[in-house]
């Protein structure tokens, strides 16, 4: 199911924990000092189609 349902993204592989977790890690950093109200999809551009 995993696979079937990332086949239909832009980037058609699956999202791991480690992808999460360098989300997290950017937006703990202080790179992300100035990102305020955002919402970060992790989801290979499914919210695109």
């Amino acid at each position: 199911m995993i696979a079937h349902v990332a086949s239909g993204t832009p980037l058609p592989e699956a999202i791991e924990a480690a992808d999460v977790a360098d989300a997290v890690v950017v937006l703990a950093s202080d790179l992300s000092r100035k990102v305020t109200g955002t919402f970060l999809p992790l989801d290979g551009g499914r919210t695109l189609i």
